[in-house]
Order: structure tokens, then C-alpha cells, then sequence
């Protein structure tokens, strides 16, 4: 029997919840440190994620211990629990590292240049999943959901859906879909750190401040020259909420752009929907603002 406290180098049986996840924390940044497109390093990480997942479900992690503990085989049941975790951890590791040996298209990296903001903008702003998300709640405003014609398509990263209208070209890369005027990214976290898909915590100004500092921090690098102070409220679709932030920017050619990132928390994980609208782009803004009132947890 695999002995997932020896994976994560902590002692048997061990029940401290925090221990069990810096030491799955530890563990991802000894086993960082190699070729993501090799399939030891792709194992090693999914082998550690596995653990995790397993001991931090209290339930999953009672049974495991006590066939760890009487050094009995697994039933049929508890494998196929564990099984789910594998999944959840392989799942993982795709959505983060991407698919093995994926290549652009040719057509898509002609637009490049037009995801380039939208993808340090979308990373920019990641950091305000780690700010206060405490026991007040914000108000939120509720976006509804757009009922897509037929004709649409249904996308996803990980269990992140959302519809997009036909013919928009779509490459996926490093665990991320981008399209013109629009990216989905999905990050994973431990219990905890991110909230559930119905909360709201309070907005700070001191929150704005951290978005603006991001910002800055991240838009020199992506070609953007200038930027209004961003704009954070949250709203809802459907069941779902969402974190927005909303600002102005004009790029090293002049152009300008409206940018919206939608932060769609989920308990263990984050759905990032970037997009952007302006000059000499193919898709209005309405278009691409009823693409994240498509959104979904599958």
C-alpha cells in the first residue's frame, strides 16, 4: 500500500491539518524544480497531490489509516475513492503545467501581441485571492446568466466552463483557453484560502491599493503605458460569485482598452476570466461580457 505520510515526509498517522499542508506546500516546492514537459517530474507532482488530497478529506484520510495502521489491502470502495483523488490530482497537474508537448497555432500566435496584456494582466491580479477574505460580506451585484443560442460552444479548464460564440478561435497553453479579447485560467489552493463559490467577503480599500500596486508592478512588462485606477465590486452569475475588477488602459501603440478580470472562487480552486475590448478588436464588449454571464462550475 502506497503510504502517503512517507510522500509527504511527515510522521504516520499524523492528524494536524496545518502540518499535513505545509508539509504538501514543502513537498511542491522540493519537486518543483525540473522539466515540466517530463513525465518523472509530471508523477512526482501528481504522487504528492494525491497525498494531500487524500489526508486533508478527514473521512477518506480515517479509512485510509486504518488499513495503513492493521496493514490490510484496500476494499473496493476505498480504492475507488482514492481513484477520484488520482483524478483530482492528474487533473491538477494538467490545468497548471498544460498538456505535454502542446504547440500554438500558427494563427494564433500572429495575434499574440493582443493576449499578451490580457495574460500578465490576468496574472497580475491573482494576488488579490490572498487578501482578507474574513467574515464581512460585500454586497453583490447579480449579472444574471445569458442564455446562449444553440449555436455556441461549450469550453472548459478543469471543471471551469463557459459558452463562446462560433468561429472564435481558441488555443489552449500552460493550463489557460485564450481567445482574442478573452482568457480562462484556473488556480488551484489549499481549503481555506480562497473562498466558496457563494461568498463574498468584504472589499478593503486597502484591497484597491494592493490591485493598483499589482497592476503596476505588471503592466510595464505587458506593453501597457498607463492605466485607470481599478475598480473592484462583486457580482454574481447565477449561483456563482465573482470578483471584478474593471480599468482603462492604453498600450505602447495607443490603442486603448477596457479590462475586465472575473474571479470566481471555489473553495480549492479560482477561475480567472480575463477580457478586453477596444480598437481594432473582433468582439465587442457586450459579446464578450455575455460569454462570463455563461460561466459555470461543472
Amino acid at each position: 500500500m502506497l503510504n502517503y505520510y512517507h510522500l509527504l515526509k511527515i510522521s504516520d498517522l499524523c492528524n494536524d491539518a496545518e502540518v499535513i499542508t505545509m508539509a504538501y506546500r514543502r513537498a511542491i516546492a522540493e519537486k518543483a524544480h525540473g522539466n515540466e514537459s517530463d513525465d518523472g517530474f509530471r508523477e512526482r507532482i501528481c504522487g504528492v497531490t494525491e497525498a494531500y488530497l487524500v489526508l486533508s478529506d478527514m473521512l477518506l484520510k480515517n479509512r485510509y489509516d486504518h488499513a495503513l495502521s492493521e496493514g490490510t489491502p484496500l476494499d473496493d470502495d476505498l480504492s475507488q475513492h482514492i481513484a477520484a483523488k488520482r483524478s483530482e490530482a492528474e487533473a491538477f497537474v494538467l490545468a497548471r503545467l498544460g498538456a505535454r508537448g502542446s504547440r500554438l497555432p500558427e494563427s494564433y500566435r500572429s495575434k499574440r501581441r493582443h493576449h499578451k496584456s490580457l495574460i500578465g494582466i490576468a496574472i497580475g491580479v491573482i494576488v488579490l485571492l490572498v487578501t482578507v477574505f474574513g467574515q464581512c460580506h460585500s454586497p453583490v451585484d447579480d449579472l444574471g446568466r445569458f442564455q446562449a443560442p444553440p449555436s455556441w460552444e461549450k469550453v472548459s479548464v478543469s471543471n471551469a466552463e463557459i459558452q463562446v460564440p462560433p468561429g472564435m478561435e481558441l488555443s489552449r497553453e500552460d493550463g489557460s483557453l485564450a481567445g482574442e479579447g478573452l482568457i480562462l485560467h484556473v488556480e488551484y489552493f489549499a481549503h481555506g484560502d480562497v473562498p466558496a463559490h457563494d461568498q463574498s467577503p468584504r472589499i478593503t480599500e486597502q484591497d484597491c491599493k494592493e490591485a493598483e500596486s499589482a497592476m503596476r508592478t505588471y503592466m510595464p512588462e505587458i506593453g501597457v503605458t498607463n492605466f485607470s485606477k481599478p475598480e473592484l465590486r462583486w457580482v454574481s452569475v447565477g449561483p456563482n460569485n465573482a470578483l471584478e475588477l474593471r480599468s482603462n488602459a492604453t498600450l505602447e501603440d495607443g490603442s486603448s482598452r477596457v479590462l475586465y478580470v472575473y474571479t470566481f472562487p471555489n473553495d480549492t480552486q479560482a477561475a480567472y476570466l480575463t477580457i478586453a475590448a477596444g480598437e481594432g478588436m473582433s468582439y465587442p464588449l457586450s459579446t464578450l461580457k455575455d460569454i462570463v454571464r455563461t460561466f459555470r462550475w461543472k
